[in-house]
């Protein structure tokens, strides 16, 4: 019986782990995320960076090519987002690349960047700041004091905190904590404004998207959006952008996927067949290196985004985002 007692102990002692504690816990590697552990480990708080998958630094350092701050009064958008350009700008200058820009003239032009020069600068104003970064934290739960969050507990280990920061594009962290969210645009009677509901902006194409039996084609989500006034439950797409570049000699091919069927892309053979000059779906940004940021084309037919998949993808567990992901690449 003692024996088995001892055992017991033992075995509680190995599975019972204590939380890992800082001042300040963010979670999510996004631009604003790491943005957020770095201030305020430069302020002199304890931090740890917790990002549910293997990439650190979002959009920035994936594919993001340039930032849409050529859209904004740039003399504004200072701190860290301007010392990061600095830095990327610095890094190309020691190599001896003249970039088309300079940050510190605040004009329009486009700040292009490549990926690994993003995810470089990144990696060393973290490694600066001796920010402790954690990959692969899946959120599973937060346990509350009152209104506040006391422990968030993921897929590898429970952290504790005086302050935490969501740092998702998703507000998982917000939603995990029990805060209200709505998802969707409204209507144009719920506050008066006459650009909501539904647009319809771009001209109609002159091809069917009904199949031989009237169904439509693949791809095609409705042939019935509803009211225009009526506002829906969709999200704006989502796309992958892309590094792609000309040079055979610094250029992956794209892969061939597993299960490739070209009637799936009917609707889009329709287009090209009919089009005296059909326009690519997708717009090329140059980038240093010779290479380009390969976006969604603003304002063509089609899309680089798997329409409707965005729709589940916020509320989608681990292994739902995981199955979009793969659906849309």
């Amino acid at each position: 019986m003692t024996r088995f007692f001892v055992c017991l102990l033992l075995s509680f002692a190995f599975t019972t782990h204590a939380a890992t504690r800082a001042d300040v816990i963010v979670y999510g590697a996004t631009p604003g995320g790491f943005c957020a552990v770095i201030a305020a480990a430069r302020e002199g708080a304890s931090v740890i960076l917790l990002e549910p998958t293997a990439h650190v630094g979002g959009v920035n350092t994936g594919g993001l090519c340039f930032s849409d701050s050529n859209q904004t009064v740039r003399s504004t958008v200072m701190g860290l987002f301007d010392e990061w350009h600095s830095r990327v700008e610095k890094d190309y200058q020691q190599r001896g690349v003249t970039l088309p820009y300079q940050v510190s003239v605040k004009n329009n032009d486009k700040w292009t960047y490549e990926p690994h020069v993003a995810a470089k600068i990144t990696r060393e104003m973290l490694d600066e700041a001796k920010v402790k970064v954690l990959t692969r934290q899946v959120l599973k739960s937060v346990t509350k004091d009152g209104t506040r969050i006391a422990k968030l507990i993921t897929s590898s280990g429970e952290f504790e905190a005086k302050m935490f920061i969501d740092g998702t594009y998703e507000g998982d962290l917000m939603a995990a904590a029990g805060v209200s969210w709505t998802i969707g645009r409204e209507g144009r009677k719920a506050f008066g404004e006459s650009l909501a509901g539904k647009q319809y902006p771009k001209p109609k194409m002159r091809i069917s998207g009904l199949g031989d039996d009237g169904k439509p084609l693949p791809l095609i989500t409705t042939t019935d959006a509803g009211p225009d006034d009526d506002g829906d439950k969709n999200v704006m797409v989502y796309s992958f952008r892309l590094c792609v570049t000309k040079d055979a000699a610094n250029r992956v091919p794209f892969p061939k996927p597993a299960h490739y069927d070209p009637a799936r892309f009917e609707v889009v053979r329709r287009y090209f067949a009919q089009e005296k000059r059909p326009i690519l779906p997708w717009d090329l940004y140059p980038l240093p290196g010779n290479k380009f940021d390969a976006n969604n084309g603003i304002g063509k037919q089609f899309s680089m985004g798997l329409v409707g998949a965005c729709n589940g993808w916020s509320e989608a567990d681990e292994a739902g985002r995981a199955a979009i992901w793969e659906a849309h690449k």
